[in-house]
């Protein structure tokens, strides 16, 4: 204990993170490396399969609905003209007077698009095989890391909390916008709180999407087939051109860039082109109707939110009594740690899918911790992490909206967005590597010997072969 009250952190990660190797997966991309590195290296995430025939470019998933309705796109334009009026820009279908540049460009994917119940190409931005069990899944992923490759122990940890602690924080509201999903949790020293986890069927591929439909609108996208459904390549590089010209700020945004085309059995073509309303895209993720996030029915289970699965076993833990409380204290459940007398009780589990801007469903969340001491501490602490995070302009569009959005009637009037210590990619990664190394974790540390024999815990008894609930995004491994 003396040696880690005088030991420089640098220094103690250092020296116990040289065997310990970090992993990160999210919704595009999985971040892997050793603690004692600075930086994670970042993958794309990919499905390989063997193949006899000759590999394509273009693979169309057949059991994805590329469809959207009328009435979606109707949606979409209403939210369209909402941002706008925000934004101060023209209507979707307004005609800028004095145009420098000529908005129409002939053909858009190789046909005139005049029609406004024209169904658009989209797609699902959450494929998975409905048969399969992500339960299954991320056992087997333990037993290959502890069986196969025969690491001494692992670990799993929920990606907010590890969040805050990559950024150096003991309370926050972490707000991880990923590629395909963006989730709401808060942290309260050091504790994650069940009861404001929130999930958003959208993130940064969304927004990448809406570019495209953005473009094509306003007829500024080279007549080329860009197919974000069946030509991943397409996607890659539409999240490219988002990165670097999209912006959240008032006025007309417009910028010249090269957009590729990617054909079959023909070189890489380069188009340069005039692209607009470079704002209104990010803007999406305050008015989600922009995104058209309820193109598909829902899928079969909600696994779009299961690496979150893991806070709700504290729905469901058994904790010891304390004598001195009498026991209908805590009807329908049983939480005696002193951390939680203050908290509100929940008889069943809190709804976590939102059909919500991202502005109102972090007022829900924080609001609903019920303490206006914590609720006034986390407005003043909103964390942004994932990708997304690096967005031009979303911090302060992000204060204003939230500030906008919290009740008239709630004593609140300053909401501030921290500024990160790292990169927002990263940070999930890096606060993995924190607590991996820290010695009040290590009771929570699955032992190879253990999982191989039996499955159970250390120290508590509990089975985790058998326990639906062993799921999470951020995992360290340990080679002892």
């Amino acid at each position: 204990m003396e040696y880690l009250k005088s030991v420089v952190p640098s220094q103690l990660i250092s020296e116990r993170g040289s065997n310990l190797v970090v992993i990160n997966p999210g919704s595009a991309n999985i971040r892997i490396g050793l603690a004692s590195q600075d930086a994670p290296f970042n993958i794309p995430h990919c499905i390989a399969r063997y193949t006899n025939q000759v590999p394509k470019r273009s693979v169309q998933d057949q059991m994805l609905n590329s469809q959207v309705t009328t009435a979606q796109h109707m949606e979409r334009e209403r939210a369209y003209d909402v941002i706008a009026s925000l934004i101060k820009i023209p209507f979707l279908d307004e005609e800028v007077a004095n145009n420098s540049f000529p908005r129409k460009m002939g053909r858009i994917d190789g046909h005139h698009n005049g029609k406004r119940d024209t169904v658009f190409t989209w797609t699902d931005v959450h494929e998975r095989d409905p048969t399969s069990s992500v339960t299954v899944e991320i056992k087997d992923m333990l037993t290959m890391v502890l069986q196969d490759l025969r690491f001494g122990s692992a670990v799993v940890h929920q990606e907010g909390l590890a969040a805050v602690f990559g950024n150096g924080l003991s309370s926050a509201c972490v707000v991880n916008m990923g590629a395909q999903v963006t989730t709401i949790i808060c942290i309260e020293d050091g504790v994650a709180l069940p009861a404001t986890a929130k999930t958003l069927p959208f993130g940064g591929e969304d927004v990448s999407r809406c570019l495209l439909w953005t473009q094509r609108h306003h007829q500024t996208w080279p007549p080329i087939r860009t197919d974000v459904l069946s030509k991943p390549v397409d996607l890659l590089m539409l999240n490219r051109l988002k990165e670097f010209y999209c912006e959240i700020k008032e006025g007309e945004v417009d910028a010249v860039a090269v957009v590729h085309s990617y054909e079959e059995g023909t070189p890489a073509g380069s188009h340069k082109t005039r692209l607009t309303a470079l704002n209104v895209p990010p803007m999406g993720l305050f008015f989600p109707m922009l995104l058209v996030p309820d193109v598909y029915p829902p899928p079969p289970r909600a696994w779009f939110h299961d690496h979150e699965d893991m806070l709700e076993e504290t729905w469901h833990t058994e904790y010891s009594r304390r004598p001195d409380l009498p026991d209908n204290v805590y009807p329908g459940v049983n939480v005696n740690f002193p951390m939680w007398d203050s908290y509100p009780v929940y008889a069943t589990k809190p709804k976590k899918e939102e059909n919500v801007g991202l502005a109102e469903a972090i007022t829900s969340s924080i609001l609903s911790t019920g303490r206006i001491d914590l609720q006034r501490k986390l407005f003043l602490s909103i964390q942004l992490v994932g990708g997304v995070a690096l967005t031009r302009g979303l911090v302060p569009a992000m204060e204003e909206r939230v500030l906008h959005a919290i009740p008239s009637n709630e004593a609140i009037d300053t909401v501030e967005v921290l500024q990160s210590r790292t990169n927002p990619s990263f940070a999930s990664w890096k606060g993995g590597a924190i607590i991996g190394v820290l010695d009040f974790g290590r009771d929570a540390w699955i032992h190879r010997e253990d999982w191989i024999n039996s499955g159970i815990f250390v120290a508590s008894g509990r089975k985790y072969k058998d326990s639906y609930y062993l799921q999470a995004q951020a995992m360290c491994y340990m080679n002892s």
